[in-house]
């Protein structure tokens, strides 16, 4: 078992709507994944998520989780850079 940290703010776009995105993840590494609920982690505004399986299983959900963030907060960043652009 692996555990990885998501800021609290991001861990939807891990979920997915309806869970997809998760499933998707669980899917395609052959590992289970499983998002813990809010305060697994004292005092931090992370989320707690912990993958299961086979070691070569494990790290791939971990690089899918990676890029699924990644993409967000640089989606985020674009949006948030257009936003402000348009109130000059």
């Amino acid at each position: 078992m692996s555990c990885t940290q998501v800021p609290d703010a991001i861990v939807g776009a891990v979920l997915g709507p309806k869970a997809k995105t998760l499933c998707e993840i669980q899917h395609l590494s052959g590992c289970k994944v499983e998002v813990h609920k809010r305060g697994a982690i004292a005092g931090q505004g992370n989320r707690l998520i912990s993958l299961t399986g086979e070691a070569d299983c494990i790290r791939n959900g971990r690089l899918m989780i990676e890029k699924v963030i990644n993409d967000e907060q640089a989606r985020r960043n674009q949006q948030a850079h257009h936003t402000r652009g348009s109130f000059l």
